[in-house]
């Protein structure tokens, strides 16, 4: 049987975070930042190649932080989704799947689980394997096309 594949990326309000092995925990949700944009796609390798069953790509409703200037034409340009419903679909979309891959893990992760604490959107990726890709990704394509050129290499 295929594993489920889900390539994840994630853009936020600023670019400093916190990028620790720590819990995410309620007294410290003012030090994570705000989740901007939230692209993922699903699908599975079979005889050599991958085929994608789900691409979702969702911009944030902007709900109590400041949008960075490097998002106000994004904003401009495109509908906004609130942040419940976005994690919401997220949560249904990965109980299928076995494997979550995206570049900076730590902080996709922290990212994800402190907007579902903030949302109460209940959250659990310990019965995921995770992998982490090394190379900066900017979107969820280049997630994808850098982990199978790591992947073919061997």
């Amino acid at each position: 049987m295929e594993k489920k594949i889900c390539f994840l990326h994630v853009c936020t309000n600023n670019d400093t975070y916190i990028n620790e092995f720590k819990p995410v925990g309620k007294k410290k949700l003012h030090n994570y930042e705000k989740l901007v944009v939230l692209n993922y796609e699903i699908g599975f390798y079979k005889d050599n190649n991958y085929l994608k069953e789900k691409d979702n790509y969702y911009i944030c409703s902007p709900n109590y932080f400041i949008v960075d200037n490097k998002y106000n034409d994004l904003y401009i340009k495109n509908k906004s989704t609130p942040i419940e419903i976005i994690l919401n679909k997220l949560s249904k979309d990965l109980l299928n799947v076995d494997i979550i891959i995206c570049y900076n893990t730590i902080h996709t992760l922290n990212t994800l689980i402190a907007e579902a604490m903030r949302y109460h959107v209940p959250y659990d990726f310990q019965n995921y394997i995770i992998i982490d890709i090394k190379e900066e990704c900017t979107n969820c394509e280049s997630v994808r096309d850098n982990f199978f050129k790591i992947y073919n290499s061997y």
